[in-house]
């Protein structure tokens, strides 16, 4: 004998069948698929990369540098800077909603509890003799439990979309705290580079009054005319006017190292002055173009979002198909709290709950669309950081190795130039030459020294682009 169906399950077996059925109705959008996002080996960096048995800056890089001044305020910058706090709390934030996007999926259960009083209404289909025409009390105790299986996947796509964005927006903080070391220490190394450039001024202050002085005893014997005596007064006050000027400023420079470093201005006046360190060798490591991968924040950012917006084209999609919970709820309910814990005070309702928006067609290929261009913008803007980044690093490269040859051509000329000024002025002691001469060969002579300080203090700053073109010490893998 045919057991018959019992009619709760025969409609809940035809309402999802009859949902199921309706999910062909909204189709996604036929698109091409989206780029691959490039590598470094389909960009030539062999040549302009090749390794000379380096390894990657270290993360507090700015200790080899030896210079106690630099390291006393990257301490002070790395507690109290804005954007570092800034920038760490999005990280929390990011961090907040991929756990609240983990605790919506998967099993839900809760309880409730609660108690209270009703008066019925005598006017209703019920004879009034049936109605109690006094205030009832009431109390409900109840479990619920729901369960969404994610048969298209699209919970596990939004939280591997939050949790890849948690992840990008942490690296955002290293870019952050990237970005305002190596901005203290190439603003430390403009500052060297002004103290240095004042030491030459301040050379060329005593060269001038010298040469003033020479003129002024010349004039006294009626060798030289009172314009020349004058020109040489206006070159040695233009003189002192760029030594002032240097320390203005030196001034403004320390003003923004204070600034940097999270505190007021009067930080900088107690600032010293920077220590000059040695050469640096320029090298490499290994296969860095493939390396600067996991090395640049800003590349593993870009590539986080990515994954983040290919997930989201996974959720946008699973969209089109039925929504399928699977609910159940238990507890007791009577009207008179001294029935409620009767077990005829128990209820139940349990049963799969689907939903699917069949005549939402327009907006669900608007949101795919949508997402599918934000995956494609991702991946352009991953291509655009690695272009950015191989080329910065090779910049600062060609610099480091150009800079070599510059500063020994820079130095014979400085030595020339001194010892072309001593002859000028021996000739001018001497009678044989005129003023003029004398000024030129001065000329000559600061300008090689103010070439060579300058070229000398640059090398500092190229290392540390260099240092912000291979990450600052950053790195993706955990144990690294």
């Amino acid at each position: 004998m045919v057991k018959p169906q019992r009619p709760f399950l025969h409609g809940k077996a035809l309402l999802v069948s009859s949902v199921f059925a309706l999910a062909g109705c909204a189709h996604v959008p036929d698109m091409a698929a989206p780029a691959a996002p490039r590598s470094p080996a389909q960009l030539e960096t062999t040549q302009s990369f090749a390794a000379l048995q380096g390894l990657f800056p270290a993360d507090q890089w700015w200790l080899a540098f030896g210079d106690p001044g630099l390291t006393s305020l990257m301490d002070e910058a790395l507690a109290a800077s804005p954007s570092l706090a800034m920038a760490a709390s999005r990280v929390r934030a990011a961090e907040a909603k991929a756990r609240l996007v983990d605790s919506t999926a998967g099993v839900q259960a809760g309880f409730e509890a609660s108690a209270g009083g009703q008066r019925m209404s005598q006017n209703q289909s019920f004879p009034p003799e049936f109605i109690p025409n006094t205030v009832q009390s009431t109390g409900q105790l109840a479990a619920s439990v729901s369960f969404d299986p994610d048969i298209w996947g699209r919970n596990r796509a939004t939280l591997q979309a939050a949790t890849s964005e948690a992840a990008a927006t942490k690296v955002d903080s290293a870019q952050a705290r990237l970005m305002l070391t190596t901005a203290i220490a190439a603003t430390w190394a403009e500052l060297a580079r002004l103290h240095i450039e004042r030491d030459v001024a301040q050379q060329a202050v005593r060269i001038r009054a010298s040469t003033e002085k020479l003129v002024e005893d010349r004039v006294r014997h009626g060798l030289d005319n009172q314009g020349d005596l004058g020109l040489a007064r206006t070159r040695a006050a233009a003189a002192r006017g760029d030594v002032k000027a240097l320390d203005e400023a030196i001034a403004i420079t320390r003003n923004a190292l204070a600034e940097l470093a999270g505190a007021g201005p009067d930080r900088g006046l107690s600032m010293p002055r920077p220590i000059a360190s040695p050469a640096t060798a320029l090298t490499l490591p290994e296969n860095l173009g493939l390396n600067l991968l996991g090395r640049r924040p800003d590349i593993v950012a870009a590539r986080l979002r990515g994954e983040a917006a290919s997930a989201n084209v996974v959720v946008a999609k699973a969209a089109y198909y039925p929504d399928i919970s699977l609910t159940a709820v238990a507890g007791l309910q009577s009207i008179g709290l001294e029935n409620l814990l009767k077990p005829s005070s128990l209820f139940t309702n349990f049963g799969p709950a689907v939903r699917l928006p069949v005549f939402a067609g327009d907006a669900l290929s608007a949101n795919y669309r949508q997402n599918r261009a934000a995956l494609d913008g991702a991946i352009a803007h991953y291509d655009a950081t690695l272009l950015a980044a191989l080329h910065e690093t090779a910049d600062a490269i060609a610099r480091k190795r150009a800079l070599g040859p510059r500063l020994a051509d820079a130095t014979a000329a400085l030595a020339a130039a001194r010892q072309s000024q001593k002859v000028a002025q021996l000739r001018y002691r001497n009678g044989l030459a005129n003023l003029l001469q004398v000024l030129a060969a001065e000329d000559a002579t600061i300008s090689a020294e103010r070439a060579a300080a300058a070229l000398a203090a640059s090398e500092r700053q190229i290392d540390i682009l260099l240092i912000r073109a291979l990450g600052g010490g950053f790195s993706d893998e955990p144990n690294d």
